[in-house]
């Protein structure tokens, strides 16, 4: 296991990390382009560079340098763009799949039911729902607090008036 540095953030980082900790950049793109190995991008096994599909998983693996050169006519221009765009769109592609617990449907419902101003603030700054539905919710709570409000101080004036 060796440390390497992280090409987006700069940090030092495992060899054998699946993407960095710090950005989410795919790191197992670069072990795989300094050996004649594959890492399989959803499981980390090292496969033989010629393998189609990871051993392990049965996962596709990424076409290597030298079979993009061969596909293009030789071209490493166009090897490059077209390596250069795989790992842009699978850097993004990462970073979508690392969403935070926040911004996650379930953990808006739990703020809803345990502290509604929290749920309510998610819900509309994470667009979890239809606007439709955020906008019912927020009435339901608005009518629930405004209620609770009125009903508590009529209770008081009541208990004030009987003694």
């Amino acid at each position: 296991m060796a440390l390497i540095q992280c090409p987006d953030c700069g940090k030092m980082v495992s060899d054998r990390s699946r993407e960095c900790p710090g950005c989410g950049y795919p790191i197992y793109l670069l072990a795989s382009e300094n050996k004649k190995e594959k890492r399989c991008e959803y499981c980390g096994t090292m496969n033989p560079w010629h393998a189609t599909h990871c051993s392990s998983c049965g996962a596709e693996l990424p076409a290597t340098e030298s079979e993009n050169k061969n596909s293009n006519g030789g071209g490493t221009h166009t090897s490059e763009k077209v390596n250069q765009e795989n790992t842009t769109s699978n850097v993004s592609q990462s970073r979508e799949k690392k969403q935070k617990f926040y911004e996650k449907a379930w953990f808006t419902i739990l703020m809803l039911i345990c502290f509604y101003p929290v749920g309510i603030f998610t819900m509309w700054r994470y667009e979890l729902f239809s606007k439709r539905t955020r906008i019912i919710i927020s009435v339901i709570f608005a009518f629930i607090t405004v209620s609770g409000m009125f009903s508590s101080t009529t209770a008081q004036a009541m208990t004030l008036a009987i003694h």
